[in-house]
């Protein structure tokens, strides 16, 4: 997972999973935290650095689909440390 969205050939791909994933967890009516950019869209590296972040601190072994390392870690509490 972490090699797919570092790769520029894929990274339109895992933005638009991302943006389907949140607006998924925005539906449920979910509290997350996202990494907006001032004009309101969620920024792309931020959401990537948050997910690659909480992906890095599971074991090796843990198994986790994609679209719920991206809403586990956009749900983590620890996720938003500092909202502006």
């Amino acid at each position: 997972m972490v090699s797919l969205c570092d790769e520029n050939e894929f990274h339109e791909w895992c933005e638009g999973f991302f943006s389907a994933t949140i607006a998924a967890i925005e539906d449920d009516g979910v509290p997350i935290c996202v990494p907006r950019q001032e004009n309101g869209r969620y920024a792309f590296d931020g959401v990537w650095t948050v997910v690659k972040s909480w992906l890095y601190r599971r074991q090796p072994t843990y198994e986790v689909t994609f679209f719920d390392a991206v809403k586990m870690s956009l749900t983590d509490e620890g996720a938003c440390t500092d909202e502006a």
